[in-house]
């Protein structure tokens, strides 16, 4: 589960409450949830005072220690 979703259920908050707090539809929210779609910038400046800085567009960058055992496999 991703950072974006852990503070939404953490937050008892439906996608519905969260969409609406962030300004996107829901339908995008879950996608960007899902790895599906990639938020614009000012989503990921909503996203940081939305969530006083407990989600920031950092936690959308792929693990470093996942990224080093893709290298080494190549």
């Amino acid at each position: 589960m991703n950072a974006l979703r852990n503070w939404r259920k953490q937050n008892n908050l439906t996608l519905e409450e969260a969409s609406a707090a962030l300004a996107v539809s829901v339908g995008s929210l879950s996608r960007i949830e899902r790895g599906e779609q990639w938020p614009d910038r000012s989503f990921f400046e909503r996203l940081a005072k939305a969530t006083s800085g407990e989600v920031t567009a950092n936690d959308f960058l792929p693990d470093q220690r996942s990224l080093k055992r893709r290298g080494a496999a190549a």
